[in-house]
């Protein structure tokens, strides 16, 4: 009826409404990401920068006990000057550590992240995957079939791209269905053919 069809209607322009909005809040927030990474690349930069610079500051190492021996003065000067950059040195050295530790936890995320993408698409790909009894029977054979191949674990284990593991899964079901039409074609080779007549089953 007219008043279905508008209902219809409505609901698919709500859904695209609601759709869009997703969309640009999700490259709202990668364009935010971006920005953020942009500035992180930036700061790592000028803390090596200036961690090379304190560096080259710095004179080469006297005889620390020859020289307060023979110059108390200039020993505790230049001690003083030595280890304050050294502190300094060593609070950009910290502050790099954390940057490091904040990008491979970030960089964790998205991998764990990117694997269940690829994962959904999976299943979206083989629909009989929704059942992961069935999931896990196939995957299991697919590692077996891919080690028969040539692949190795390590191989195997570092796949993360949904079309890889489509295409080697197209590949097992292919040679099975060769392998049953080989099996079927020997069958009927060997079967004895009865002339008219002769048999009474």
């Amino acid at each position: 009826t007219v008043e279905e069809l508008v209902r219809g209607y409505q609901r698919n322009a709500d859904y695209t409404q609601k759709t869009q909005k997703l969309s640009k809040e999700k490259q709202e927030q990668q364009a935010e990401f971006e920005a953020v990474k942009q500035e992180r690349a930036t700061y790592a930069r000028l803390l090596q920068n200036l961690d090379a610079r304190l560096k080259a500051s710095l004179p080469n190492e006297p005889n620390w006990d020859q020289l307060r021996d023979t110059d108390p003065l200039a020993f505790a000067s230049q001690w003083a000057q030595h280890q304050r950059v050294q502190q300094e040195r060593a609070i950009i050295q910290q502050e790099q550590g954390r940057l490091n530790q904040q990008q491979a936890g970030e960089a964790q995320g998205q991998l764990q992240a990117h694997l269940a993408g690829e994962a959904e698409k999976l299943v979206d790909a083989i629909p009989a995957w929704k059942d992961p009894a069935k999931a896990k029977v196939e995957k299991q054979a697919l590692l077996e079939y891919g080690l028969s191949i040539g692949f190795s674990e390590e191989d195997l284990a570092n796949v993360y791209d949904h079309r890889a593991v489509l295409a080697l899964h197209k590949a097992w079901k292919y040679d099975q269905l060769v392998a049953r039409r080989a099996a079927a074609q020997t069958k009927i080779g060997t079967a004895k053919v009865l002339a008219p007549g002769t048999g009474t089953s």
